[in-house]
């Protein structure tokens, strides 16, 4: 693993102007989901370390999800007969991603709009929620989705 890790911040370091940061998307040796190169010399700083539970990622969408939801009826309002989406994305700006579980597809959460998706920048990938939705309507016919962002 630390063979792996030094040949690829050696294939990389010309990259760093002065700071080059690789996720999974980039190739990275197994075990790690990102590294960081920096051309800089100086002591090691790492600014944004985190540690998530997977009780505190479903936490945290079941929060997004439902500030938005209480803002479902003024979208309703504003938008009749149109089936409203909400997407939820995590990109590395946000404490370097939130990843999603292995499980993530058997999660469910209360809301009310007509599909929710959740998008995580550590993956590359969408994963749409399941919920507890008293509006499941679809797409209908003739109408397209109107898509709520929240990051």
């Amino acid at each position: 693993m630390a063979r792996a890790v030094v040949q690829f911040v050696r294939s990389h370091r010309g990259q760093a102007t002065p700071v080059a940061t690789f996720s999974r998307l980039d190739n990275l040796p197994e075990g790690f989901g990102v590294i960081g190169i920096s051309a800089t010399s100086g002591p090691w700083f790492a600014g944004e370390s985190i540690g998530l539970t997977l009780s505190q990622i479903h936490q945290q969408i079941a929060a997004r999800i439902s500030v938005k939801n209480e803002l479902l009826p003024t979208y309703r309002s504003s938008l009749p007969n149109s089936p409203i989406w909400l997407l939820i994305h995590s990109c590395p700006a946000v404490s370097r991603g939130v990843p999603m579980p292995h499980d993530f597809a058997e999660w469910t959460f209360p809301f009310e709009f007509d599909r929710v998706f959740f998008f995580s920048s550590s993956r590359g990938k969408v994963e749409e929620i399941s919920g507890a939705s008293a509006n499941a309507l679809g797409c209908r016919r003739g109408t397209g989705p109107i898509l709520v962002m929240l990051s």
